[in-house]
C-alpha cells in the first residue's frame, strides 16, 4: 500500500467539547421551568377553561398559558371582589429565569435583589392560581357539609375547578398509599389543603 492509499483511509472525526456540552445544555430544563412546574397537574383544566373563553391554547408555551390563565380567573380584571391586578403577558414569559439554566454560572448573588425580584414574580403568580384552585375545592368542600349542591353554590368555572383540584388531590393520596412515596413539598402541600378545609369549615360555619 502507498502513501496515496494511506490518505483515503477515512479518519473519525470527534465533535468538539463545547459543542456536546452546548447540546446536553440546549435539553436542560430552565429554572422557569422547573419553578412552574408546580402547575403542571393543572395545565389541561387551565387549557380547558381558557379555551371555554375563547383563547386558542392548542401549542402555547406554557410560560405563556399561566400569565393568561392568571389574568383571566385570579385577576381582578373581570373580579372586582380579587386584590390581584393583571399582569403583562410578554414580561412572564420573558422572565430571565426562563433563560437560567441550574448548571450555568449567575450574574450576581442569587440573593441580590434583582435576582430575587425575578424569582418572586414568577412564585407570586403560581402561588395566586394555586390558591385560586384550592379555594374553589373549599367552596364545594363546604356546600357538601351545608347539604347544598355544589352547582348552586359554586360558579361553572369554579366548579370545574373544583373537580380538578379533587382529581389531583385524590391521584396524589393514591401515591402515598400505593406507589411511591412522595417528595416532602407534595405532602405538605396536601396537609395544607386538608388544614385549609377546617379552618374555612369553622369560618364558615
Amino acid at each position: 500500500m502507498d502513501n496515496t492509499d494511506i490518505l483515503k483511509v477515512p479518519v473519525p472525526i470527534s465533535r468538539p467539547f463545547w459543542q456536546k456540552r452546548k447540546i446536553r445544555s440546549s435539553l436542560e430544563p430552565s429554572m422557569g421551568h422547573q419553578v412552574t412546574s408546580e402547575l403542571l397537574p393543572f395545565r389541561n383544566v387551565m387549557s380547558y377553561q381558557l379555551n371555554r373563553r375563547g383563547y386558542n391554547t392548542k401549542n402555547i408555551p406554557f410560560n405563556e398559558l399561566i400569565p393568561l390563565y392568571y389574568n383571566e380567573f385570579v385577576s381582578n380584571k373581570d373580579n372586582s371582589n380579587s386584590i390581584y391586578k393583571p399582569i403583562n403577558t410578554f414580561d412572564f414569559r420573558n422572565n430571565p429565569i426562563f433563560k437560567l439554566k441550574t448548571s450555568d454560572s449567575f450574574n450576581g448573588d442569587l440573593e441580590s435583589y434583582t435576582n430575587r425580584r425575578y424569582f418572586t414574580e414568577i412564585n407570586s403568580v403560581i402561588d395566586s392560581i394555586i390558591d385560586n384552585f384550592k379555594f374553589s375545592q373549599l367552596k364545594k368542600r363546604y356546600a357538601f357539609t351545608q347539604g347544598i349542591n355544589p352547582k348552586e353554590a359554586l360558579t361553572k368555572d369554579e366548579l370545574i375547578q373544583a373537580n380538578a383540584t379533587d382529581h389531583i388531590t385524590s391521584s396524589l393520596e393514591n401515591k402515598i398509599l400505593f406507589d411511591k412515596p412522595l417528595k416532602q413539598g407534595q405532602l405538605v402541600n396536601i396537609m395544607l389543603w386538608v388544614f385549609f378545609g377546617f379552618v374555612l369549615f369553622y369560618l364558615l360555619d
